[in-house]
């Protein structure tokens, strides 16, 4: 009952109002029966600073159901802020991760089949080594068997404005097997959107090897083709 206070190295972090309830069915000796179950966890606010470092999280709530062959996964955030005083501030807000894990007799991950899907509203990061700060004012991220496609995502740096599209598979083969995925990475801008990124990062995206194309409307993509080796690496 009431607030927590955790001491982490010396410092205090409060977290307001943590709830917890889970139910569960099934006999302990035969794990087979187990996955029927149900899970909240929720808190108001975890805030504190350790080492300098101030943590600021808003309105977390997990909900987990799960049945004999399906368990449901359902992750809110209102916000996350870290910030590193002279290094690093990243702030999120309204970030959403749904999954699904289903059982099939020819899926992934060891018979499970999974289906997420996240979505962030407002994640930003700014660092002492860049001079503007780096904001997605969107990013959905939908992840089915094998594969990741990008959806509806911006990308925002000072002027710059892209937008994101991605189609990457094998994605179950780049976890276990350490093979690079299969795909393609796009940022669609203006030209001056191009020519601002390239002249700050261009070393670093040269050596990803993207393609530059230019559609009728006059927008310009940097394609990022993404390959799968043959041979397993480590």
């Amino acid at each position: 009952n009431g607030d927590w206070k955790v001491v982490a190295n010396g410092s205090d972090i409060l977290v307001s109002k943590p709830s917890l309830y889970v139910v569960a069915e099934g006999n302990i000796n035969d794990f087979s029966t187990l996955p029927i179950a149900k899970a909240e966890m929720s808190m108001d606010k975890v805030s504190g600073n350790v080492e300098g470092m101030s943590i600021d999280i808003n309105g977390y709530q997990l909900l987990v159901n799960s049945s004999e062959n399906e368990a449901n996964l359902n992750l809110e955030l209102s916000s996350i802020n870290f910030n590193v005083p002279d290094e690093m501030a990243m702030n999120t807000e309204n970030v959403n991760i749904e999954a699904k894990v289903s059982q099939q007799s020819d899926g992934i991950l060891f018979g499970y089949a999974p289906e997420i899907l996240a979505s962030i509203t407002g994640f930003k990061f700014s660092t002492m080594f860049l001079p503007e700060k780096v904001e997605f004012p969107t990013l959905n991220i939908a992840l089915n068997d094998k594969v990741i496609n990008v959806q509806n995502t911006k990308l925002k740096y000072g002027d710059v404005d892209f937008d994101i599209l991605a189609d990457v598979s094998n994605v179950a083969d780049c976890i276990f097997l350490g093979s690079s995925p299969v795909g393609k990475v796009k940022l669609v801008g203006t030209e001056h959107e191009v020519n601002v990124i390239m002249e700050q990062f261009g070393d670093l995206i040269n050596v990803l090897e993207p393609q530059l194309t230019t559609d009728k409307k006059g927008n310009v993509s940097l394609v990022f083709p993404l390959t799968s080796d043959e041979e397993e690496y480590y």
